[in-house]
């Protein structure tokens, strides 16, 4: 998937790209275009980043989540699988 000159793969799968700053040096994205990287609607981004679940910033009414931490959550996130997946193949064998 391409968002906004991010090069973005699935994390289920088990692939991920590091984010760093864009290709016009921004640091941030917004709600919409995390949206698109996660593949959810905005309103489940504005939902998340509610519960905390989604990493983000708020300048007066607008809020936008740094690439940085999206990494983090995303590289945290695919760990865990990781280690789901080996702990269920260890128990069927």
């Amino acid at each position: 998937m391409d968002v906004d000159g991010l090069k973005i793969k699935h994390p289920k799968l088990g692939l991920f790209a590091e984010f760093g700053p864009t290709a016009d040096g921004q640091l941030t994205v917004t709600v919409s275009t995390v949206a698109k990287m996660l593949g959810i609607n905005r309103k489940t981004a504005y939902e998340s980043i509610r519960r905390g679940e989604i990493p983000s910033i708020r300048f007066g009414r607008r809020i936008v989540v740094p690439l940085a931490a999206l990494d983090q959550l995303l590289s945290q996130s695919n760990d865990r699988a990781t280690n789901t997946v080996r702990e269920s193949e260890t128990h069927r064998g």
